[in-house]
């Protein structure tokens, strides 16, 4: 853990926070237990720079598993592996992602909580990954 000063892509309002990257999630949970102020940060994509409290714990995931791609494009992904890695996976594999943001730089969990949105694909006949399909 380090005391970093962060902000989102914005570059706007750069706060000072523990930056504690964790693995597990029995990591999680002990972070969780030993502070006040806490939140979840993916790659620092936000242009809200909404992942950031002043003076309290950012954990950034090191949970980026991402797991094999079945015959229907269905893939268990970690919450902090990028679309660049996942895109790299499932491309050679004939699957690409129906939206994309303007960055592949950015968490799988960071696009979910974010509710990220882009370009629409359409002329892709196999891309059926879309964040109305996430399961938990």
């Amino acid at each position: 853990m380090s005391r970093v000063t962060l902000c989102g892509w914005g570059r706007t309002s750069p706060s000072v926070a523990t930056l504690d990257d964790v693995s597990s999630e029995s990591e999680i949970a002990i972070a969780l237990a030993s502070s006040r102020a806490i939140i979840a940060r993916g790659l620092g994509r936000s242009y809200g720079d909404a992942a950031q409290v002043s003076g309290g714990t950012v954990l950034r995931s090191r949970i980026g598993d991402i797991g094999p791609i079945d015959d229907q494009g269905v893939v268990l992904v970690g919450a902090g592996a990028s679309l660049d890695e996942l895109l790299s996976e499932s491309i050679p594999q004939g699957w690409f992602l129906p939206v994309t943001p303007g960055t592949r730089q950015v968490t799988i969990g960071g696009a979910i909580a974010a509710d990220v949105h882009g370009r629409i694909i359409t002329s892709t006949a196999r891309s059926r990954v879309t964040s109305s399909r996430c399961a938990s």
